[in-house]
């Protein structure tokens, strides 16, 4: 079993001192690849947005949140370039009209402009809102999936 990252172990103790249980794994359908999935949580598609901030002030720019899980997220950006793997920085994130701010640190760059992050040290309160955001967006998921089939 991997190791659990800061934003799973907080999300651990929250799920336990709430009695919450976490989401289920059900989310983004991705077609069978070669390469093993790496993710230590599933993504989720949703729609919002963020600032994200470079540590020392260097750089800030905005996004939208293409897809959250319990450990990251992925921000889509207008404008193309790259920050090295292992910066660290700090995202405001405005997703489902919550509002909540995390320390991450950059884990991919995408062709498509975007960055892929991961959530460090993350509070047990952020962990326990990022949790409840994740089950509405899951339960949002669901009716629109059963809507379909009807």
């Amino acid at each position: 079993m991997p190791p659990k990252t800061d934003a799973v172990a907080a999300l651990s103790v929250a799920s336990q001192a709430t009695g919450v249980a976490s989401p289920s794994v059900t989310s983004i359908s991705i077609a069978a690849s070669p390469t093993p999935e790496r993710r230590k949580s599933p993504r989720f598609l949703c729609e919002g947005t963020a600032k994200v901030m470079v540590l020392g002030g260097a750089l800030s720019f905005t996004g939208r949140v293409q897809d959250l899980s319990l450990s990251g997220c992925c921000i889509v950006t207008e404008v193309a370039f790259t920050l090295e793997r292992g910066t660290q920085v700090e995202v405001v994130l405005v997703v489902d009209h919550t509002h909540f701010r995390v320390a991450a640190g950059v884990r991919s760059n995408h062709k498509h402009r975007g960055v892929g992050l991961e959530f460090m040290n993350i509070s047990g309160r952020s962990a326990r809102l990022i949790h409840d955001l994740i089950c509405e967006i899951e339960t949002k998921q669901k009716r629109e999936e059963a809507k379909q089939t009807t």
